[in-house]
């Protein structure tokens, strides 16, 4: 019997792009099986719930009711309430072609992977959001993410969504959901842990849309450096040798300052010099791929904005996480920016 793969997407205030993935997931092709969508909502104030409801009447579409904002919450809601033998999460800043599913789930047949997923594309409007999405394929902006970099099939630390057995929630849990941010990562490590593979395949692709400016890509990044290190209090030695680049990085530019303020010119200024270095070239690489001089101008900003502030997250997370508690929450509670 064909199985029911159930795609799940949280939501809050989506309107802008809610309507396209629905319309995307029930126009897959070629999969051999059938679908039902769920859409886990935060108390969306714009039109998303209406736009949601619109699609309901056709049976495919469920809207499931989120009360606690955070989307880490509605994925699990909704893999709760999933009546499916496989499970897809997608992003809701996300753009799918109509082979998506067949393509997930033909890749994950043939490799016996528990959890695929693609590369995906980056797109942003205007210079900077070209700007941050050429930072964000570019090993000077993300170091060694396979899952935004990868050329060939290969196992992975993570992958953007998810596609698995539904089982494998019984087995191994359901999001932690003291992760407010990086719940895919942390869940990721433990399915790892439990000797399964991630694994990341060109053959799936999908479009991410990128943050509109450099504020909020700041914001975004300081949040994810924050709960990457709570990630690694729960799980010690769980995260790759990219995370520790941003906060060293910030701490040697900070003893950088201490040493030119105390008169050590040379020594103080042999960092930011060869950070100035990193940061041309992602000038030269942004004008070879976009071949806009506005662009390429940006990127360095966009690289730097991402690094600096993961950096910080990071080593605000540091100072102020510690061992879970009991109930496996945080020991300092933060309301993300």
């Amino acid at each position: 019997m064909p199985p029911l793969i159930s795609v799940v997407v949280a939501t809050l205030n989506e309107e802008r792009h809610i309507g396209r993935i629905l319309d995307q997931m029930l126009a897959q092709e070629a999969v051999d099986g059938d679908i039902e969508i769920l859409v886990a909502d935060g108390g969306s104030s714009d039109r998303t719930r209406e736009i949601v409801a619109s699609y309901a009447s056709g049976g495919k579409v469920r809207l499931v009711e989120n009360l606690k904002r955070h989307q880490v919450y509605g994925f699990n809601l909704a893999l709760r309430a999933a009546r499916g033998s496989m499970v897809c999460l997608i992003g809701g800043h996300a753009s799918f072609p109509s082979n998506y599913l067949a393509r997930c789930m033909a890749v994950k047949r043939r490799t016996g992977a528990a959890n695929v997923g693609g590369v995906i594309r980056h797109q942003g409007d205007g210079p900077i959001g070209e700007a941050i999405a050429l930072a964000m394929t570019s090993p000077i902006g993300v170091g060694n993410a396979k899952f935004r970099l990868a050329r060939r099939e290969q196992p992975c630390d993570s992958v953007m969504g998810l596609f698995c057995d539904r089982r494998i929630f019984d087995e191994i849990g359901y999001f932690n959901e003291s992760s407010i941010v990086n719940q895919d990562g942390e869940f990721n490590y433990r399915l790892r842990a439990a000797g399964y593979t991630v694994l990341v395949s060109p053959e799936i692709e999908c479009t991410y849309f990128v943050r509109p400016s450099i504020t909020a890509l700041g914001r975004q990044y300081y949040r994810y450096g924050y709960y990457r290190r709570w990630t690694e209090v729960q799980h010690p030695g769980s995260v790759p040798w990219r995370v520790y680049a941003p906060p060293l990085l910030l701490a040697t530019l900070a003893a950088s300052a201490a040493l030119i303020a105390a008169g050590h010119y040379a020594a103080g200024l042999a960092v930011p010099v060869l950070y100035a270095g990193v940061l041309i070239a992602a000038a030269s690489d942004g004008l070879r791929r976009s071949k806009k001089l506005a662009v390429a101008l940006l990127e360095p900003l966009a690289a730097a904005t991402m690094h600096l502030a993961f950096g910080a997250g990071w080593i605000h997370g540091l100072l102020v996480h510690r061992k879970p508690s009991p109930a496996g929450q945080p020991s300092t509670a933060f309301t993300p920016l």
